[in-house]
């Protein structure tokens, strides 16, 4: 693999070019490779990768025509030496990841603590619970908020129900590019 840099002889090559491949990185340099040869057909996994990339390359698309949500993306790029296009592909390509639900605060009082801890390699946009009975019936929803502090998402309960209910919890973690992260368990409320 060679190096190059920028010079007025090459001209700013970039792709595919005479079986060569130019590459361009975030340091100003190129790297020139010999283009791979195919030697079989893609697979449905490579297929269907291909396709999530092709759903990444349009959310940047997006993204660039509305320069207040690309920014984010170029502020990280500058400060991790990336370029803003990958980082924000990556991001459509990555759902959230819910780690825990922290239920210790919660006994099913009008004011209880429910703390979930949901991430994601960009950025967790927003947080929603709903609370329902065994039975199927809502109880109550809503956002939770971030607690910067404390990396984690707080929501503060609405409802009382008695001692003995079982709930079930559902907390949805959603990113910027609308990938959603879903996890449900069931609780059941015990007295204060």
């Amino acid at each position: 693999m060679a190096k190059m840099r920028a010079n007025r002889s090459v001209g700013d090559l970039q792709g595919t070019v005479g079986g060569l491949v130019y590459v361009h990185r975030a340091d100003g340099t190129v790297v020139v490779r010999r283009a791979a040869e195919r030697k079989a057909d893609f697979s449905e996994a490579q297929e269907a990768q291909q396709s999530l990339f092709a759903q990444g390359q349009l959310f940047v698309r997006r993204l660039k025509a509305d320069p207040a949500q690309y920014q984010p993306y170029q502020q990280a790029a500058r400060v991790s030496r990336k370029r803003a296009c990958d980082l924000a592909i990556s991001d459509a390509l990555c759902p959230p990841v819910i780690h825990d639900i922290d239920l210790a605060q919660y006994n099913g009082q009008a004011g209880g603590v429910i703390r979930v801890e949901a991430v994601d390699n960009f950025a967790v946009d927003s947080v929603r619970l709903s609370l329902s009975l065994l039975a199927g019936a809502l109880v109550e929803e809503g956002l939770a908020v971030l607690d910067v502090r404390a990396a984690r998402w707080i929501y503060v309960t609405q409802a009382t129900l008695a001692p003995g209910t079982v709930v079930v919890l559902q907390v949805t973690a959603l990113d910027r590019p609308g990938n959603a992260a879903t996890k449900t368990l069931q609780h059941v409320l015990t007295a204060a």
